[in-house]
């Protein structure tokens, strides 16, 4: 009579795996570091021929075409060359508030071209810090009911959007030597930035600034708006913020 454990249908797996004999363990090995080393003479051999592979003969000796031997010297060089673009400058916000977005005023034009203005921006030190251009922001606050989305709440600051990207056209508008047009592609951007000019697009800082319509985001794009935040210190219909103020 057959037992029990005969009758089971399925035999029972070995409760330990079979043993690897030693001498595979040391071909894989061999295996491993005959691998690593093949692949080390292979990368050696493409950096230290360069005449093989132009791209990385470029790559690796860029700095040596630099004529000037010191860090400051080769720094200027750069910057001549490859434009330096500042992400954010509210400069434009300082002259809603400071001037009345009155950029013809005697007060304003002196500081600005002399580096008689407070803070951080004027012709003469954008030159002197060999600026590329920057993102001007048209920022506007948020409504002081922040939790209202209405279009209603939102008029305000679609018109104080319109007014900064007028200031900021008219400010390029002003001073066409000095700066860029804002409404640009990269084609253009560098173009000008070869001709000397700061390169000039705008950002606008949260979309509390489209009042619901994507419409006025085409639009902004239009007068030379080339990013949007999705918030600024407030919600809005499209994203919550992560600080209010």
């Amino acid at each position: 009579m057959l037992s029990k454990r005969s009758d089971d249908k399925h035999l029972s797996l070995p409760t330990t795996e079979p043993r690897i004999p030693e001498e595979s363990h040391g071909r894989r090995h061999r295996k491993r570091v005959l691998a690593l080393f093949l692949g080390f003479m292979l990368m050696s051999y493409m950096l230290l021929s360069p005449a093989r592979y132009p791209a990385i003969r470029r790559g690796r000796h860029s700095s040596e075409r630099l004529s000037h031997n010191t860090i400051a010297q080769r720094v200027d060089e750069i910057l001549r060359k490859t434009p330096l673009i500042d992400g954010h400058n509210d400069f434009a916000i300082y002259i809603r508030y400071k001037y009345h977005n009155h950029i013809n005023a005697k007060s304003f034009r002196e500081g600005f071209e002399s580096s008689g203005l407070p803070y951080h921006v004027d012709l003469p030190r954008l030159r002197a810090g060999k600026n590329g251009g920057a993102f001007w922001s048209v920022f506007v606050p948020c409504p002081d009911n922040g939790t209202d989305f209405s279009d209603q709440n939102y008029a305000e600051s679609v018109q104080a959007t319109l007014q900064q990207i007028d200031l900021v056209t008219r400010l390029t508008e002003a001073y066409p030597a000095d700066f860029s047009s804002v409404t640009l592609n990269s084609g253009d951007a560098l173009a000008a930035f070869k001709q000397g000019k700061l390169i000039s697009p705008m950002g606008v800082e949260g979309l509390h600034q489209i009042g619901n319509s994507v419409a006025n985001l085409r639009r902004f794009h239009s007068m030379g708006v080339r990013y949007a935040t999705l918030t600024h210190n407030c919600h809005n219909r499209f994203a919550d913020a992560a600080l209010l103020q």
